[in-house]
């Protein structure tokens, strides 16, 4: 599992990667979202990225999360190339954008999980 908060987190990311641009895509997001003048981004405070890798158990996510994979509120799922983008919303303000790649070692349920969820 990949934390990205801050930009050169990026680096951590194979460079070729359909995963890397989808990440350089969605933390600009959050960049445009919680910046202003005199309001930086707190990846604390706001939100940040979460990669899913082959690797990450469901004990992983639910320490990361805080809830079992079935139980995480989507606020809005999405898929762009072979990924699904969630948003696992906390609070009015943070929030957890998470890159899934769809590989054959995603778990069913929680692809199903996911689908059900576009």
């Amino acid at each position: 599992m990949k934390r990205i908060k801050v930009k050169e987190d990026l680096k951590e990311l194979k460079s070729q990667s359909s995963i890397k641009k989808i990440a350089k895509k969605e933390h600009q997001k959050l960049l445009d979202i919680y910046e202003s003048p005199g309001s930086p981004y707190n990846p604390c405070e706001d939100g940040y990225l979460l990669v899913v890798e082959k690797s990450d158990t469901a004990v992983e996510i639910r320490e990361e999360l805080g809830k079992s994979f079935k139980n995480i509120l989507w606020e809005g799922i999405e898929r762009e190339e072979n990924c699904f983008i969630g948003v696992a919303l906390f609070n009015n303000q943070f929030a957890i954008s998470v890159i899934i790649p769809d590989e054959e070692w995603l778990d069913d349920e929680w692809r199903e999980i996911l689908q059900s969820n576009l």
